[in-house]
């Protein structure tokens, strides 16, 4: 088989859809029920995977200025300069990208777990909120072929990614 994802993909949603799903029981409610989100998550999966490098660089710049935001006295500052190191190269993987936010947002975690004065920990919590409204935006439009948005024209569409 090719390793090209998109059509290992298309060949699996192929496969269900035209050998697996006539061979279901109709009785079988609840595995035509999970074939058909199968399906469909497969589908939103096979559209989204041509963006998935600039979306988990746009993570990275979530967490950047989220870590910015509530660490003034930057304790991470060496984090968020390796963080930015990584997004000003246009050669960096996206397995790097993801580790990198993910060990940033880590000790992002553990430093805000470390404030005990309940007022700078309120303050904290509302730049918290402040700052995750654009990673909130970005799972929205990212998950928007789910269905699940009551008003879908409110959500933020995944501008200047690749489609």
């Amino acid at each position: 088989m090719q390793p090209d994802p998109d059509l290992q993909l298309r060949v699996a949603i192929k496969a269900l859809r035209d050998v697996v799903m006539p061979s279901l029981d109709p009785e079988n409610a609840l595995a035509n029920e999970q074939l058909q989100l199968t399906l469909a998550t497969l589908e939103m999966v096979r559209s989204r995977l041509p963006m998935v490098h600039e979306v988990a660089r746009k993570e990275l710049e979530n967490a950047v200025d989220l870590a910015r935001s509530v660490d003034p006295e930057e304790t991470i500052a060496g984090m968020i300069a390796s963080a930015e190191e990584l997004l000003g190269d246009s050669a960096s993987t996206t397995s790097a990208i993801d580790a990198s936010r993910i060990s940033l947002l880590d000790e992002v975690s553990k430093s805000l777990n470390c404030v005990t004065d309940s007022e700078r920990r309120m303050v904290l919590a509302r730049s918290v909120i402040a700052a995750s409204k654009s990673q909130c935006d970005l799972a929205r439009g990212w998950s928007l072929p789910g269905g699940f948005e009551r008003d879908p024209q409110e959500v933020p569409i995944l501008e200047g990614f690749a489609n």
